[in-house]
């Protein structure tokens, strides 16, 4: 996709989606924001019953997925994102008030990566970046782990595994 959402894009307040019964969201890739799924102004999606986001690419940030400005995403019953990639937030990315991402009952977040080339700028969150007042909940038996930044590859839960900054 030339913009955000190279698989699936929402961007209207109130509108959602649920992927389950493992749905796959897969091989996408956007110039911008959100290689498999982009989610941005008040809107949300719903991952469950196994769904997976695999193999996507993001110009900038959340090769998996990218949620922003108010979005809210939850992940539930053991969601896959894996093999992403992205300048920052391998596998998932989330920025802006309000924004939230919650990793609930044996969600995985694994094998993505931060690559962060772009103007030298150092690859944040292999697994998950976290930015600009958003906020990351991780929950019963939930990982994020076996991830790479332009820094190196990371053991679950360090500063490379997950960033947060403003």
């Amino acid at each position: 996709a030339a913009g955000g959402g190279g698989g699936i894009a929402l961007a209207n307040a109130g509108s959602s989606t649920t992927l389950a019964d493992l749905a796959l969201v897969t091989r996408n890739a956007a110039h911008g924001d959100g290689g498999g799924l982009h989610v941005s102004l008040g809107a949300s999606i719903v991952l469950e019953g196994a769904a997976r986001v695999r193999d996507n690419e993001a110009g900038d940030a959340g090769g998996g997925a990218r949620g922003e400005s108010g979005a809210t995403r939850t992940m539930l019953s053991s969601a896959r994102v894996a093999n992403c990639s992205s300048r920052s937030g391998g596998g998932v990315s989330v920025a802006g008030d309000g924004s939230r991402v919650v990793l609930d009952d044996d969600v995985r977040v694994e094998f993505n990566n931060a690559t962060g080339a772009r103007n030298g700028l150092l690859g944040h969150g292999g697994g998950v970046c976290v930015s600009k007042n958003a906020s990351l909940d991780v929950l019963a038996r939930s990982a994020i782990a076996n991830v790479k930044t332009s820094l190196g590859t990371s053991r679950p839960f360090t500063a490379l595994a997950v960033s947060f900054f403003h």
